[in-house]
């Protein structure tokens, strides 16, 4: 496979293995991983590689997993549905623990849930914090991923090696308006702390876009990819928050009267969580300041 897709463009990238798991354990797979990277390296040697540790490749497998020192164009690829009973309830695949449907994000709900017959005594305790606990410690909120997410950055710098958080997301068993919430804090973290990231699925069980209507679900455009708000500084300076790595273009108009004339005047390729944008050739004049993200 590596052969062939030798000629591709550098854009295509290889994932050694989706989700290893059981028997395939990150130690069994660390020599299996050198030796795979080995021989793809004689084919493709400037080809990015992705590579995830074992227990369907869990950020608390990271510290088991070794990677080839020698070689510095590897990407290290975790997957995250914490909080799990609210993630995948109603998935019958899934076994008897999400089978309790209802759960909201962030708890607490409004009013007790009652867990369906069944469930693990694990299961059911977690059910009876998430009915009980405010939010600030609820069980099913940002707790539940946003300390997972810090370990994998962590991780990543002490090693050197970028983190790509390539599976999360709800199932659409999950209330429209709450699915959303938690996809935008989930997002909203992982660009915080600076992890790349791609939801799970396009149209299948954990749906981004619905056939039916055309259209994203409900909320999620905007949980996914929020507008960029400007906060203003004074005359020609103002801030905004984004993800590290995204390119932003400052445009400028001098009127908003149609029809408009945006002109560009600087862009930055965030290195940080927010960029704050001084022009020096607005006082005294009249300007309008839009961010547009490039890429």
């Amino acid at each position: 496979m590596a052969a062939y897709y030798s000629n591709y463009p550098p854009d295509l990238v290889f994932e050694l293995v989706n989700e290893p798991n059981g028997n395939a354990t990150t130690a069994i797979l660390n020599p299996i991983y050198e030796e795979a990277i080995r021989r793809i390296r004689l084919s493709n040697p400037g080809r990015t590689i992705f590579v995830g540790p074992s227990q369907w490749q869990s950020i608390n497998e990271l510290n088991n997993l070794q990677l080839p020192a020698n070689d510095s164009n590897i990407v290290t690829s975790v997957h995250c549905y914490d909080p799990f009973l609210y993630t995948h309830q109603g998935a019958t695949w899934a076994g008897p623990d999400p089978s309790t449907t209802g759960l909201i994000f962030p708890g607490p709900p409004a009013s007790p849930l009652t867990p369906a017959p069944g469930i693990s005594s694990w299961a059911s305790n977690w059910i009876a914090q998430y009915n009980q606990l405010p939010a600030e410690g609820n069980p099913c909120s940002s707790l539940a991923f946003a300390s997972k997410l810090d370990f994998a950055r962590q991780w990543s710098d002490y090693y050197g090696r970028p983190v790509h958080v390539g599976e999360f997301g709800a199932f659409s068993t999950s209330e429209p308006n709450s699915r959303a919430r938690f996809y935008t804090a989930f997002r909203s973290k992982c660009e915080e702390v600076g992890l790349g990231w791609a939801m799970w699925d396009w149209k299948a069980g954990f749906y981004y876009w619905n056939d039916a209507t055309s259209q994203p679900a409900t909320g999620l455009r905007n949980a996914m990819f929020p507008a960029v708000q400007l906060l203003s500084l004074g005359p020609g300076r103002f801030s905004f928050s984004s993800a590290i790595g995204k390119t932003y273009r400052i445009d400028i108009a001098g009127s908003l009267v149609p029809p408009v004339t945006w002109g560009p005047i600087a862009t930055q390729t965030l290195t940080a969580p927010s960029w704050t944008f001084t022009d020096p050739a607005a006082i005294g004049s009249n300007r309008f300041y839009r961010a547009v993200w490039v890429k």
